[in-house]
């Protein structure tokens, strides 16, 4: 008869899942903050890094490039949580650009991102009753968590569409999925039950964009 030989090594090979990978880092973050900045004035002729928003800003630039940060993992997405109007959707939208410049990669292939509202993608499973765009993306981004209608109604059956696609995401280590919201993420539970809040942070580095509405 035949024995085994049995290793640690051997039993990860064996129970090994898809992970996100991340290149080497090739830029410094500051250089990327830099740039976000310039981005960011040229989009939004009022737009100004502050205190309010800096540590968002410069966690997500050490991010991006890959940067070591204490309780920052570059192989999680982002949860950017804070006040309606302080500036997270368009935090996310400028570094979405810096990304490409910087040929930011994730899983060996550029990073880019999608960014949807969740609101539309309860429209688009209502128009088309699939949700797999939005499931499967490797890199996505989602605005305004908690915006959306709580359930959707399709051919009779009523879903509640972004609690069956975080759920599906967080199944998929290889994905990286972004998020803005003004739901704290210690009251995700409230809204979307305690299995997706759980995902969410397994999955997502929490950050807060600080401050008032800067649209006032």
């Amino acid at each position: 008869m035949r024995r085994l030989t049995i290793t640690p090594e051997i039993a990860a090979q064996l129970i090994a899942r898809p992970c996100v990978e991340r290149q080497e880092q090739q830029y410094c973050a500051d250089d990327a903050l830099a740039l976000a900045v310039e981005i960011g004035k040229q989009m939004c002729a009022d737009f100004v890094l502050d205190a309010d928003n800096t540590p968002a800003y410069t966690s997500i630039a050490k991010w991006l490039v890959n940067e070591q940060q204490p309780k920052l993992s570059p192989y999680k997405g982002i949860y950017l949580q804070g006040a309606t109007g302080t500036g997270k959707t368009i935090c996310l939208d400028i570094f979405r650009t810096v990304a490409r410049y910087l040929q930011i990669e994730v899983n060996g292939e550029p990073m880019r991102w999608q960014s949807v509202s969740t609101a539309e993608v309860c429209d688009s499973y209502l128009e088309t009753g699939s949700t797999e765009q939005y499931r499967a993306a490797q890199v996505i981004c989602f605005q305004d968590l908690g915006g959306e209608p709580t359930e959707v109604l399709y051919m009779g059956n009523r879903r509640n569409v972004m609690r069956q696609i975080l759920e599906a995401r967080g199944d998929h280590p290889d994905t990286l999925t972004l998020i803005t919201s003004n739901i704290p993420a210690e009251k995700l539970g409230q809204y979307y039950g305690d299995r997706v809040a759980s995902r969410i942070k397994q999955m997502c580095n929490i950050l807060t964009m600080g401050g008032a509405d800067r649209r006032k």
